[in-house]
């Protein structure tokens, strides 16, 4: 059974939905049991990678190195 994680929008409420430069709507969110953050993709209805995130929002990353 895998831990149970409260999602809720980030800097306390204020994030709002965009449209990335892909097309797919996201959200940027926290989560209350962890800490981390993370973008939720509206459009697909998952959680992303920052690779995956960043690559919707300003397409094909460069620096491979950064996500090692």
């Amino acid at each position: 059974m895998s831990e149970y994680r409260r999602w809720v929008v980030a800097c306390g409420g204020q994030e709002k939905p965009f449209k990335a430069m892909s097309g797919h709507t996201l959200l940027y969110m926290w989560c209350a049991t962890t800490g981390e953050h993370a973008y939720y993709d509206m459009t697909s209805d998952m959680f992303l990678e920052d690779r995956d995130a960043h690559t919707h929002m300003w397409g094909e990353v460069d620096n491979e190195e950064n996500y090692v």
